[in-house]
């Protein structure tokens, strides 16, 4: 999902060389991090990566505890109400302006 192919390709032709299975207990905490990351890529592809990794998964007190802290980053992260409603504002005022 790089935007720069010759490193997508080069990220690639490692993770095939070196057959890294995901695992529960070694990777979902890193993954779950790298989903509050700043950068939109990494974001989608940790994202991507955790669904994949806790899709059948057991439950166990690791995969709980996961599912918990991205519910908690959700909920952190959502707008305030006042924020939602600000927006809404101003997006009718752009639109009452470029029906003018």
């Amino acid at each position: 999902c790089d935007v720069d192919e010759p490193l997508a390709d080069m990220a690639d032709s490692l993770w095939y060389r070196y057959g890294h299975k995901l695992e529960l207990s070694a990777d979902l905490p890193a993954l779950v991090d790298l989903v509050g990351s700043q950068y939109v890529d990494m974001r989608v592809m940790a994202s991507i990566a955790v669904a994949k990794l806790l899709i059948g998964q057991e439950r166990t007190a690791e995969r709980n505890q996961a599912i918990a802290k991205l519910f908690k980053m959700y909920l952190d992260n959502l707008p305030k109400k006042e924020e939602v409603n600000t927006n809404r504002v101003v997006r009718r005022q752009r639109q009452g302006k470029a029906a003018l």
